[in-house]
């Protein structure tokens, strides 16, 4: 789960200092994938009580403060519930610090299979320890859909009618370029956009570290609405914007890329809004640089179409 870059980078400071703290995350990255394969492969074969070493004593278990054994007995009355039940991962584990001292996010995707329904889920672990050399254990488990519910502010979703039916959530997964390992800033990382319809495959992004993304509706009067996609990086002015939509069970461009900055973003400049003189195309702002330094915002009609 860990990169051999960041075993390198001890030669930009101190060795000492610098490479302990790499070697001591990279231990506890080994020990808790290895937790996270015992909790998959205990919802593998429906076993609560292969949970039992998995889960903390106490945990917060999607949104709820409860003990180990209540978690438990839910799990299984969960199996016992739902005998098609089956769960596999889709997107491997990444491995991050948390936002408390000692204590890890794993995060995935998952894809469960419920009640004759497939579906996707970007899953949420988190780890800790009681003390120093005390065995890792999960003290928190949910997932995004389930947080969504909760407040929408503070999850990576976004919720649309992008196949121009039912309303679905869409995310974005960053990685390594050759891996499913959190990419950092010694190294490329790669994106993709991921539908919670497991019949719509992810779709790669290229190069980007996540992206804010926002519904659209009202383009047309297909009662479709459209994801706005705009891709970070580590430090950048200048981002891209892309339109997409579900048709055909795919994510596909309904119009080329579009190049704008987060300035325009933070000032909330509108990209897209439908062509009040001529039904079925929209009006795009592009932000555009002049040969002298310059930037301006250049306006044009455009039809929604799939883009090769």
């Amino acid at each position: 789960m860990f990169s051999m870059r960041r075993l390198l980078r001890p030669v930009f400071c101190a060795a000492l200092f610098c490479l302990y703290p790499a070697l001591v995350q990279a231990a506890a990255e080994s020990e808790i994938l290895g937790l996270f394969q015992r909790w998959q492969a205990a919802h593998g074969q429906r076993s609560g009580k292969a949970l039992e070493g998995v889960y903390a004593p106490r945990l917060d278990y999607y949104g709820r403060a409860q003990t180990r054994e209540r978690t438990l007995s839910a799990k299984q009355a969960f199996f016992a519930r739902h005998p098609d039940f089956e769960q596999r991962i889709v997107a491997a584990p990444q491995i991050v610090p948390g936002d408390q001292e000692g204590r890890y996010e794993v995060r995935f995707v998952k894809q469960v299979r419920l009640d004759g329904r497939l579906r996707n889920y970007p899953g949420l672990l988190l780890a800790e320890r009681a003390g120093p050399g005390d065995t890792w254990r999960f003290v928190g488990e949910s997932d995004e859909i389930t947080r969504y519910a909760v407040d929408p502010r503070y999850t990576p979703l976004a919720r649309g009618r992008f196949a121009g039916t039912e309303a679905d959530f869409a995310w974005v997964v960053a990685h390594a370029p050759n891996s499913a390992a959190l990419c950092d800033e010694y190294e490329d990382c790669r994106c993709d956009l991921w539908s919670a319809d497991a019949r719509v495959p992810p779709k790669p992004l290229g190069s980007c570290t996540g992206a804010v993304l926002s519904v659209l509706g009202g383009l047309d009067d297909s009662g479709r609405e459209r994801l706005q996609l705009l891709r970070t990086w580590w430090t950048s002015t200048w981002t891209k914007s892309s339109l997409l939509e579900i048709r055909d069970g795919q994510w596909v461009r309904v119009l080329p890329d579009i190049s704008t900055t987060w300035d325009d973003a933070e000032a909330e400049l509108v990209l897209y809004k439908a062509d009040p003189q001529q039904p079925g195309r929209v009006l795009v702002t592009e932000t555009v640089m002049d040969d002298e330094g310059d930037w301006s915002h250049r306006t044009r009609s455009e039809a929604l179409r799939p883009v090769p």
